[in-house]
């Protein structure tokens, strides 16, 4: 009997932010949520518009 090597699963995160109108959301691969923040920030929106991030 072998060991199976367990691939690592990439970490989705769904952030719920605020783009100027209403409450829009994007899903990211992220490793940690500051990351998934940084990434939100490469579309032009700040930290302080997240309304909600998870998981």
């Amino acid at each position: 009997m072998s060991a199976i090597k367990k691939e690592q699963l990439d970490n989705y995160y769904r952030i719920l932010y605020f783009d100027g109108e209403k409450i829009a959301e994007l899903k990211v691969s992220a490793e940690n949520r500051k990351e998934a923040i940084e990434i939100l920030k490469q579309y032009g929106y700040s930290a302080s518009d997240v309304f909600s991030i998870f998981p």
